[in-house]
Protein backbone atom coordinates (compact mmCIF):
# COMPACT_ATOMS: atom_id res chain seq x y z
CA UNK A 1 0.00 0.00 0.00
CA UNK A 2 1.23 3.34 -0.82
CA UNK A 3 0.18 6.52 1.16
CA UNK A 4 -1.51 9.56 -0.61
CA UNK A 5 0.44 12.42 1.02
CA UNK A 6 -1.14 16.10 0.94
CA UNK A 7 0.23 19.39 1.78
CA UNK A 8 -0.63 23.03 1.59
CA UNK A 9 1.24 26.13 1.19
CA UNK A 10 -0.05 29.65 2.31
CA UNK A 11 1.49 32.52 1.03
CA UNK A 12 1.36 35.86 -0.21
CA UNK A 13 -0.28 36.53 -3.42
CA UNK A 14 -0.77 33.74 -5.74
CA UNK A 15 3.39 32.40 -6.04
CA UNK A 16 3.20 29.20 -4.35
CA UNK A 17 6.78 28.60 -5.72
CA UNK A 18 9.50 27.46 -3.60
CA UNK A 19 12.51 28.69 -5.86
CA UNK A 20 10.93 31.70 -6.58
CA UNK A 21 10.01 32.59 -2.44
CA UNK A 22 13.39 31.55 -2.00
CA UNK A 23 14.44 34.52 -4.81
CA UNK A 24 12.14 37.13 -3.33
CA UNK A 25 13.91 36.86 0.39
CA UNK A 26 10.49 34.93 2.16
CA UNK A 27 11.67 32.69 4.87
CA UNK A 28 10.08 29.17 4.53
CA UNK A 29 8.35 27.58 7.86
CA UNK A 30 7.47 23.59 7.14
CA UNK A 31 5.39 22.15 9.87
CA UNK A 32 4.49 18.47 9.89
CA UNK A 33 2.04 16.50 12.01
CA UNK A 34 0.42 13.19 12.60
CA UNK A 35 3.79 11.31 12.90
CA UNK A 36 1.94 9.08 15.15
CA UNK A 37 -1.80 8.08 15.53
CA UNK A 38 -3.35 9.67 18.15
CA UNK A 39 -1.88 13.46 18.33
CA UNK A 40 -4.43 15.74 16.53
CA UNK A 41 -3.25 18.49 18.67
CA UNK A 42 -0.87 19.70 16.11
CA UNK A 43 -3.00 18.76 12.90
CA UNK A 44 -6.00 20.91 14.67
CA UNK A 45 -3.28 23.77 15.25
CA UNK A 46 -2.26 23.83 11.75
CA UNK A 47 -5.28 23.80 10.25
CA UNK A 48 -6.67 26.79 12.75
CA UNK A 49 -3.42 28.49 11.80
CA UNK A 50 -3.62 28.38 8.20
CA UNK A 51 -7.45 29.46 8.60
CA UNK A 52 -5.77 32.17 10.39
CA UNK A 53 -4.04 33.10 8.23
CA UNK A 54 -6.45 32.96 4.72
CA UNK A 55 -8.76 34.90 6.93
CA UNK A 56 -7.72 38.17 7.65
CA UNK A 57 -4.48 40.03 7.05
CA UNK A 58 -1.61 38.59 8.62
CA UNK A 59 2.05 40.03 8.81
CA UNK A 60 3.69 37.18 9.09
CA UNK A 61 3.21 36.06 5.43
CA UNK A 62 4.92 39.09 4.41
CA UNK A 63 8.01 37.88 5.01
CA UNK A 64 7.59 33.80 5.75
CA UNK A 65 5.22 31.27 3.18
CA UNK A 66 4.41 27.72 5.72
CA UNK A 67 4.03 24.49 4.22
CA UNK A 68 2.24 22.60 6.90
CA UNK A 69 1.59 18.27 5.75
CA UNK A 70 -1.21 17.93 8.13
CA UNK A 71 -1.16 14.48 8.75
CA UNK A 72 1.72 12.85 7.88
CA UNK A 73 1.33 9.25 8.83
CA UNK A 74 -1.99 8.56 6.94
CA UNK A 75 -1.56 4.98 6.90
CA UNK A 76 -1.71 4.04 10.34
CA UNK A 77 -3.60 7.20 11.41
CA UNK A 78 -6.05 4.88 12.98
CA UNK A 79 -3.72 2.43 14.84
CA UNK A 80 -4.78 2.93 18.03
CA UNK A 81 -4.90 0.41 21.31
CA UNK A 82 -4.90 0.95 25.02
CA UNK A 83 -1.47 -1.21 26.04
CA UNK A 84 1.63 -0.26 23.25
CA UNK A 85 3.10 2.41 25.37
CA UNK A 86 4.93 1.26 28.65
CA UNK A 87 4.10 4.28 32.13
CA UNK A 88 1.36 5.66 30.11
CA UNK A 89 -0.91 7.72 32.03
CA UNK A 90 -4.27 7.77 30.04
CA UNK A 91 -5.84 8.43 27.42
CA UNK A 92 -7.91 4.90 26.82
CA UNK A 93 -6.83 4.42 23.42
CA UNK A 94 -3.57 6.05 22.24
CA UNK A 95 -1.94 5.41 18.82
CA UNK A 96 1.01 3.37 18.14
CA UNK A 97 4.40 4.54 16.50
CA UNK A 98 3.96 2.56 13.36
CA UNK A 99 2.56 3.51 10.17
CA UNK A 100 0.24 0.51 7.91
CA UNK A 101 3.32 -1.70 7.54
CA UNK A 102 4.49 -0.96 11.04
CA UNK A 103 7.60 1.26 10.77
CA UNK A 104 7.95 3.67 13.29
CA UNK A 105 8.12 7.31 11.41
CA UNK A 106 9.88 9.20 14.24
CA UNK A 107 12.87 6.69 13.61
CA UNK A 108 13.22 6.42 9.82
CA UNK A 109 14.07 10.32 8.83
CA UNK A 110 17.73 8.91 7.95
CA UNK A 111 17.07 5.44 6.71
CA UNK A 112 14.02 6.33 4.35
CA UNK A 113 12.59 2.23 4.82
CA UNK A 114 9.25 3.95 4.36
CA UNK A 115 6.87 5.58 1.23
CA UNK A 116 6.12 8.19 4.28
CA UNK A 117 9.91 9.10 4.85
CA UNK A 118 10.51 9.24 1.08
CA UNK A 119 7.28 12.26 0.36
CA UNK A 120 8.62 13.72 3.25
CA UNK A 121 12.28 13.94 1.89
CA UNK A 122 10.96 15.06 -1.38
CA UNK A 123 8.58 17.86 -0.02
CA UNK A 124 11.28 19.39 2.83
CA UNK A 125 14.47 18.94 -0.24
CA UNK A 126 11.60 20.99 -3.02
CA UNK A 127 11.21 23.68 0.17
CA UNK A 128 14.21 24.29 1.84
CA UNK A 129 12.70 25.65 4.93
CA UNK A 130 14.55 27.41 7.09
CA UNK A 131 12.27 26.81 10.37
CA UNK A 132 10.72 23.14 10.47
CA UNK A 133 8.49 22.63 13.24
CA UNK A 134 7.57 18.65 14.15
CA UNK A 135 4.46 18.94 16.04
CA UNK A 136 4.00 15.70 18.71
CA UNK A 137 1.39 15.34 21.48
CA UNK A 138 2.18 13.34 24.51
CA UNK A 139 -0.40 11.18 24.33
CA UNK A 140 -0.93 10.71 28.45
CA UNK A 141 3.19 10.45 28.61
CA UNK A 142 4.29 11.76 32.10
CA UNK A 143 6.70 14.84 30.84
CA UNK A 144 7.67 17.20 33.27
CA UNK A 145 6.51 20.02 30.81
CA UNK A 146 3.61 20.73 29.13
CA UNK A 147 5.86 21.73 25.97
CA UNK A 148 8.89 21.09 24.84
CA UNK A 149 10.79 22.86 22.29
CA UNK A 150 14.29 21.27 21.12
CA UNK A 151 16.03 24.29 19.32
CA UNK A 152 18.73 22.97 16.58
CA UNK A 153 22.42 23.07 16.60
CA UNK A 154 23.79 26.64 15.73
CA UNK A 155 26.78 25.44 13.62
CA UNK A 156 24.48 23.13 12.03
CA UNK A 157 21.99 25.73 10.38
CA UNK A 158 22.36 27.01 6.91
CA UNK A 159 24.73 29.37 5.58
CA UNK A 160 22.75 30.51 2.66
CA UNK A 161 22.03 34.31 4.09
Amino acid sequence: MVDLYIYLSVSEGADFSPESLHSKGKTILLINNGIHPGEPCGIDASLKFAEDLLSSEKKLLKNTAVCIIPFYNIGGGLNRSCCSRAMQNGPQEYGFRGNAQNRDLNRDFIKCDSENAKAFAKIYHQWNPEVFVDCHTTNGSDFQYGMSIIATQKDKLNKRR
